[in-house]
């Protein structure tokens, strides 16, 4: 098959011929034109480019060039000759009145045709453009042939141009269709659930089962601390669960059991108060599920048995003595974890975010490492590190280890995760105060705060020791060999 002949090329050809060679081609083309529509597809062109390429380098034959136009029947759907198309006309009127007839013949044809232009910025009166832009969105809106989530799209990017051009009536009749469309797919949503196979379920109760009675067998705080924050490994039947600082499921594979459909290609985030879709694949969900899990499985009877057997006080008196806890952070440590301990959970977030931050700093500090930028117009004034600096320093000399700078930045850092931070400077949820993100935050706070008894050769083992031992044996040899 003979490939499409190209803008570029025919300018090339045109632009290597003499004016007479090209005033005769052009002269040639137009008193031909009524047995235009005969001619192949490549050749019909082949023979609009050379028309507008010869009649806009002279300034020639525009009428002529223009009355033929209707006859290149085969190509009037290219979105290349509609482009140059657009382009060969003299005056914004013109253009205007060429897009509006796009628009019947073609609407699709002509929302991408002015998102070109639009993106380009190369035309006069650009503004013009823009707000024929916004119509041809709010007019996509109201055709069945799209579904809710692409008239959402067409919405959202003219919503997005109409308020930069301060168009306030485009922008409110915009507004009004996009609340209607989030209706829409709010009703049709429901909830999203997963349905854990039986034996994945009674597995979990197992592993909660044997951490509350590994936990509840600790004789003191620095035992508890211990066990908190090093590595350990259970066995239920056929599922091995290692459970570290940062991750405890490695893998959603053959964890969940449903039947896909396109919903489960849909999730919200509602964090900026508006109800915004995102596409993510299944796996990726129930990954984001698994994590809340492990609270529940994990770090919630961690917490629970240790206060049990040791007592609130005793450990609230062990954690604000850690190392990395300064005088002046002290006061407020204590009352966070009063708080926590009391179910006051909204005080104790509020207060306990900010100070894990300031206590990575203290773990800078503690390592001889500035924890301020200098600035660079006026060296007399500094800017202190905020979160992601620390992150960055702690990462680069090697002071915490990957797992907890992974577990710092996906619970306080990382916007396609729990964010907890930013959700909280920003107040963009209420469900942040809840039992779940307080334990969370509290996991953290331990772990940061007695890092240092982290020891990459501890790993307690619940189950039999030796046939958990060869399996991760095992799964080592296997992951050096991939590496």
């Amino acid at each position: 098959m003979k490939s499409m002949v190209s803008y570029d090329e025919i300018q090339q050809k045109v632009q290597d011929e003499t004016y007479l060679v090209n005033l005769t081609k052009l002269e040639e083309i137009v008193n031909n034109s009524s047995d235009v529509s005969k001619l192949e597809k490549n050749e019909q062109l082949e023979m609009f480019y050379y028309a507008i390429i010869i009649s806009k380098k002279y300034d020639k034959s525009y009428d002529q060039v223009l009355t033929l136009f209707d006859k290149y029947l085969s190509i009037n759907n290219l979105f290349e000759v509609v482009y140059h198309k657009f382009y060969f006309f003299k005056t914004v009127i013109e253009k205007k009145i060429f897009i509006n007839e796009l628009k019947i013949f073609d609407i699709d044809l002509a929302y991408g045709l002015l998102q070109k232009i639009i993106s380009e910025a190369k035309v006069k009166n650009i503004v013009e453009f823009k707000k024929m832009f916004c119509k041809i969105c709010i007019d996509m809106s109201s055709l069945s042939k799209y579904n809710v989530y692409q008239k959402s799209d067409y919405i959202q990017s003219a919503l997005k141009l109409s308020k930069e051009m301060n168009e306030k009536n485009l922008y409110k009749t915009l507004i009004k269709i996009d609340k209607q469309l989030k209706t829409e797919i709010i009703q049709s949503m429901g909830e999203m659930t997963f349905d854990f196979p039986m034996e994945v379920n009674k597995s979990f109760t197992i592993i909660e089962n044997k951490i509350r009675n590994a936990f509840s067998e600790v004789t003191t705080v620095e035992g508890f601390i211990k066990l908190f924050v090093n590595k350990f490994c259970i066995k239920v039947e056929n599922m091995i669960f290692f459970h570290s600082s940062s991750e405890g499921i490695k893998s959603s594979k053959d964890v969940v059991r449903r039947n896909k459909s396109i919903v489960d290609l849909i999730s919200w985030n509602t964090y900026d108060g508006m109800k915004l879709v995102k596409a993510r694949k299944i796996d990726e969900m129930v990954d984001d599920y698994l994590r809340k899990i492990m609270i529940k499985i994990v770090v919630n009877p961690m917490i629970e048995e240790g206060v049990r057997k040791l007592g609130k006080h005793e450990i609230i008196e062990y954690l604000c003595h850690s190392y990395f806890v300064f005088e002046e952070d002290r006061i407020d440590i204590e009352f966070a974890l009063n708080a926590f301990f009391d179910r006051d959970y909204r005080t104790f977030i509020y207060y306990i975010i900010p100070n894990i931050e300031k206590i990575l700093r203290n773990i800078l500090e503690k390592n001889d490492i500035p924890s301020y930028h200098n600035s660079l117009s006026n060296p007399q004034y500094q800017t202190t590190f905020v979160l992601t600096d620390s992150l960055k320093k702690l990462e680069e000399e090697n002071i915490l280890d990957k797992e907890l700078l992974k577990l710092l930045n996906d619970k306080l850092n990382n916007p396609e995760l729990e964010n907890y931070r930013n959700r909280l400077a920003h107040k963009l949820d209420n469900n942040l105060f809840c039992y779940d993100c307080a334990s969370d935050l509290l996991r953290i706070l331990i772990v940061v705060l007695f890092c240092y008894e982290k020891n990459d050769e501890y790993l307690t083992i619940f189950g039999e020791r030796k046939e958990i031992e060869d399996i991760l044996l095992n799964l080592e040899e296997k992951m050096t060999k991939v590496e």
